[in-house]
């Protein structure tokens, strides 16, 4: 009975020795696949950041040249104008200078082209053919073209005298207003006779109290209101 007992005691042993190893190299397994999908997740990480080096230098590539081709295309564009605009002033003042030197070097006294003969006809041949066919030209009375001339000239002055009223009115009003406006600034900016403003000059008169000086001073003011509005304007300038 001892020796089945230690029988079964190493069978036990060999047993677990077994499930041991079973286990080392399951673990060994788990291992080589876990190290395998690391490296595999190594090398896509790797191939991920390659695109996405080569993506942002190509989009950094993109926006450089077209940047640099907005600016050379401004700096084209304020050349063309410019050779544009020179191109307008040089043909303005080549055509100012040709017209002036036309009109200094021109001949008043220069005798002017006669009509051909053979043109004075064919105008006068038109001239009868026209009045042939529309009647003969009806003039207007000398006495009516004066009659007209002296309403028109009439209206004309009628005209300029209604301007000129009402010029004067607007001037009038504008003048108007700025008194207007002048007196009730004045008035705004008085003081009340029981207001007293403490000044210095007050101390170094004796002989003028302090009531007789707001007094004076409102009196002063009242007196401003009655001027032209320019003094008045004058007067708050100063």
């Amino acid at each position: 009975m001892i020796k089945s007992e230690e029988v079964e005691e190493e069978e036990e042993e060999e047993d677990d020795d077994d499930d041991d190893f079973e286990e080392c190299e399951t673990l060994t397994e788990l291992d080589d696949i876990n190290i395998l999908s690391m490296t595999r997740n190594i090398a896509n990480m790797k191939y991920y950041l390659y695109e996405l080096r080569e993506k942002s230098a190509t989009t950094i590539q993109a926006a450089w040249r077209s940047h640099r081709a907005r600016a050379r295309y401004i700096l084209v564009k304020r050349e063309l104008l410019r050779d544009k605009a020179a191109l307008v002033i040089q043909r303005a003042f080549r055509h100012w200078t040709h017209s002036k030197r036309q009109k200094t070097t021109a001949n008043l006294f220069q005798g002017f082209d006669r009509i051909r003969e053979e043109k004075l006809k064919e105008l006068q041949r038109e001239i009868k053919m026209r009045e042939l066919i529309q009647g003969p030209v009806k003039m207007t009375d000398m006495s009516r073209l004066e009659e007209t001339h002296s309403t028109v000239q009439g209206k004309l002055v009628s005209f300029y005298a209604r301007a000129s009223a009402g010029k004067s009115r607007d001037q009038a009003l504008e003048a108007k207003y700025n008194n207007m406006q002048a007196t009730a600034l004045i008035l705004q900016d008085s003081s009340s006779l029981a207001q007293n403003e403490v000044d210095l000059s007050w101390y170094y008169c004796q002989l003028l109290p302090h009531a007789t000086k707001a007094r004076l001073q409102h009196k002063q003011e009242l007196c401003n209101i009655s001027k032209p509005w320019w003094k008045k304007l004058q007067h708050d300038e100063t």
